[in-house]
């Protein structure tokens, strides 16, 4: 008699994989879709036209100016848009900012044009950031389902979305500090993995200088082998070769940077109020459960994890802790804590390790819960507002673009960076212009064949026409947020007050 074989049992299918996928492109669309591509503000405009210079070959930039504006009577400095130190006697200004982020959108750029450049750029660095946080998680012994929820909590912190949604550094200084911290704990697995945590460390420094302070919890996660110290360190060349070369090219010394001397920046007296600003907002930003379960982490012994786990995360938030709690403006909003985001994943990590402790299994319910309240945080704060408000400069500068003749001067202030990138005015600050330049200035436009004009937000027009401008102004109107005006005669000026 043939026997007939037993069935194969039917197993139902892992749809993971799938959910997974979908999570991640609602995620990356959402990204795209409410993301401000535009050169705005002080830090967008900054990264943005540093791009756009990068993309000619150069490092600094000509200042648009007139033939008859000349040392000694007229200094540069006046003219320096938002984003740019000038010179204050040569037509020359130099950007601000790092160049990590401005090279990312440089080679974005080609791809999908200035225009969308840094939606890409926020778009993969999202994704990168998640997967990166994912292996980390799993090689510190978190399970799969913890790991994800790891990657969860990332996405939905509210300060890592909002920075996320412009062209700013923050969240891409994340990404590459989870990077380098990730490559480092495998050297010592196989200690070539050193190499890339030398490479990754110093995109992490390129993208935002202050990551060096992460040099500490590299070196704990890198351990003491002598050969993972060597490679990381001949990884890292690369990027200390091209930092020193755009310093000593762009501001005349290898360790010089944009930001100039900050050490007036930071006193004991901000202390106290940042640490308090901290306490409060970082364990509301990565969800409150997650961030008490952190603290409990040196009392939870796991076999699972590395050794090294617990001083690594500790100095890896601990280090910026304790650098920006002097910084004076640190504690100033919560959207400041950006300068803490590249360890925001330090509490994350540490906070669901202590968990994983207590519960193998992430409880469903509480992790929706969680992330349903960083929603409402994030809602109730307005993060996605940012592409309307961001794209109010836009719209000014195709205005001027569309009512103002070509090559005129236009004097302002916080729409410096944006004229800069989108138009080809002469630009000049009204908080830098002295009154008594007025006439010098109407004078050297008058010379050239041109006209001055004055563009200014809504609430910087008061102050700035009763406190920094004279001379008499014939208004010829603008958008809803920005006013523009034509100068008619620069006579008599008004004092500033003293």
């Amino acid at each position: 008699m043939t026997s007939v074989p037993s069935p194969t049992p039917v197993t139902s299918r892992d749809f993971r994989p799938f959910i997974i996928a979908a999570v991640a492109l609602a995620y990356a669309t959402f990204i795209y879709l409410y993301g401000s591509p535009f050169a705005a503000g002080s830090d967008s405009s900054g990264y943005l036209n540093s791009a756009r210079l990068l993309s000619r070959g150069e490092f600094t930039a000509p200042i648009r100016t007139l033939p008859a504006l000349t040392r000694p009577d007229w200094d540069f400095y006046w003219q320096q848009p938002l984003g740019f130190t000038a010179d204050h006697d040569t037509p020359r200004m130099a950007p601000t900012y790092p160049t990590g982020l401005p090279v990312h959108l440089l080679l974005a750029a080609p791809i999908v044009g200035w225009e969308k450049a840094a939606r890409l750029v926020n778009v993969l660095n999202v994704l990168a950031a998640a997967a990166l946080l994912y292996a980390l998680a799993r090689h510190l012994g978190l399970n799969r389902d913890w790991a994800l929820a790891a990657a969860a909590f990332l996405w939905a912190c509210p300060l890592f979305i909002y920075n996320a949604l412009q062209p700013l550094s923050d969240s891409l200084a994340l990404t590459w500090a989870v990077a380098a911290l990730l490559c480092a704990f495998k050297s010592r697995d196989r200690w070539p993995w050193a190499l890339a945590a030398g490479a990754t460390f110093a995109g992490a420094v390129i993208v935002r200088p202050t990551n060096l302070l992460l040099a500490l919890p590299l070196l704990l996660a890198l351990g003491l082998s002598w050969r993972a110290w060597l490679a990381c360190g001949l990884g890292g060349l690369p990027g200390v070769a091209w930092l020193a070369l755009y310093n000593f090219r762009t501001y005349g010394h290898a360790l010089t940077t944009g930001y100039g001397y900050i050490g007036d920046a930071f006193a004991a007296k901000f202390i106290a109020g940042n640490l308090a600003h901290f306490a409060l907002w970082v364990p509301l930003l990565v969800s409150l459960p997650v961030a008490l379960a952190a603290l409990a982490l040196p009392w939870i012994k796991t076999p699972s994890r590395p050794p090294s786990t617990l001083p690594v995360l500790g100095a890896w938030l601990g280090v910026f802790v304790a650098f920006y709690a002097a910084y004076f403006c640190a504690g100033e909003t919560w959207w400041y804590l950006r300068f803490l985001l590249p360890g925001f994943p330090a509490v994350i990590l540490a906070g669901l390790l202590v968990a994983q402790a207590r519960r193998p299994s992430p409880p469903r319910l509480l992790i929706v819960f969680c992330l349903a309240g960083q929603a409402f945080i994030g809602r109730s704060l307005h993060i996605t507002d940012v592409r309307n408000e961001e794209r109010r400069y836009v719209l000014a500068t195709r205005w001027l673009t569309a009512h103002v003749p070509a090559g005129s001067v236009v004097i302002t202030s916080q729409l410096s960076g944006a004229v800069e990138f989108y138009n080809e005015f002469v630009s000049v600050r009204t908080e830098l212009l002295p009154v008594d330049r007025l006439t010098m200035l109407n004078a050297a436009a008058t010379a050239a064949g041109r006209q001055v004009y004055v563009a200014l937000f809504v609430e910087e027009t008061q102050e700035t026409f009763t406190r920094y401008l004279g001379g008499t102004w014939a208004p010829l109107g603008g958008t809803d947020d920005v006013k523009v005006w034509r100068l008619t005669s620069p006579l008599p000026f008004l004092p500033a007050p003293r």
